[in-house]
């Protein structure tokens, strides 16, 4: 995911890169769907399949909502892991430079150098940005939108 991060950093506004990050990070959460549905398929693997239909259903949609809901944990913990890189951003810009205070410290180098290319107002807006993005996820908005249109929004906020 850090790679996504700083392809967004390092695009100088180019939409076609910024499309090509979103749906980098897009094809991650796709992935992280796919090894949810197969972890809980093998835990459900064991059910009888000759069980009542009504009792299978039943099953099935204890699946599914068990997949959604990881699924939108995990979602969570992914941008919850962008929030952070973006407060690094910001810490770097308030701290002057000074890593002692960042979450990705084996990035402190990438982090303190795009960080220059940041307005202390463009790095709190990033942060609101992702809120966003947050709030339109939970509002099951399409994953591809939300997440092109919010690289965009943080790409340009580089100078």
């Amino acid at each position: 995911m850090i790679c996504i991060l700083k392809s967004i950093v390092l695009s100088n506004g180019d939409i076609v890169k910024i499309v090509m990050a979103s749906r980098d990070f897009v094809q991650l959460l796709k992935n992280v769907r796919e090894q949810l549905e197969q972890k809980i398929e093998a835990e459900y693997s064991d059910f009888d399949d000759n069980i009542d239909p009504d009792a299978r259903k039943e099953l099935d949609n204890l699946q599914k909502a068990r997949i959604e809901a990881q699924y939108r944990e995990e979602c969570s913990n992914i941008l919850n892991a962008m929030l952070n890189w973006f407060r690094d951003l910001m810490m770097a810009i308030v701290f002057q430079g000074d890593t002692s205070h960042l979450f990705y410290k084996n990035e402190a180098d990438f982090i303190v150098d795009a960080s220059k290319r940041l307005t202390f107002s463009n790095a709190i807006a990033n942060l609101s940005a992702i809120e966003d993005a947050r709030y339109q996820l939970e509002q099951y908005l399409q994953e591809q939108n939300v997440f092109e249109r919010l690289f965009v929004k943080l790409a340009r906020s580089f100078r």
